[in-house]
């Protein structure tokens, strides 16, 4: 198989959001559970595929344990998080902490991005 064959383009979300994401071509699951989130990235472990996905922040804090595996992966499928329409101002990275810790707890004040 060729190799821009078997990468794909996933969103893992609601339904507004899926419909977006289905006109620029990815794969969409809309009001996916968690166990449709777990069963494709078996099926990414297994095929050996490289992906881009996107998961919906609410879905992936449910998905924990799904998710780790793909963390500790070598770079092949690559996972990211979307906030929901519905409240973008309650979105938090993983690596929110960690960017706290080294610049400060000032780093993600409201302030302190209205002064720029």
């Amino acid at each position: 198989m060729d190799q821009i064959e078997s990468d794909r383009m996933l969103f893992f979300g609601s339904q507004e959001l899926a419909e977006g994401f289905a006109l620029i071509g990815f794969e969409t699951w809309s009001n996916a559970a968690v166990e449709d989130l777990e069963r494709e990235l078996e099926v990414l472990q297994s095929s050996g595929a490289n992906a881009f996905i996107l998961v919906e922040d609410s879905l992936a804090a449910k998905a924990v344990s799904g998710l780790e595996w793909v963390k500790a992966e070598s770079g092949r499928i690559l996972v990211t998080e979307i906030p929901s329409l519905a409240s973008p101002e309650q979105f938090r990275m993983d690596t929110d902490e960690r960017v706290r810790q080294l610049l400060g707890g000032e780093a993600f004040d409201d302030d302190m991005l209205d002064s720029e």
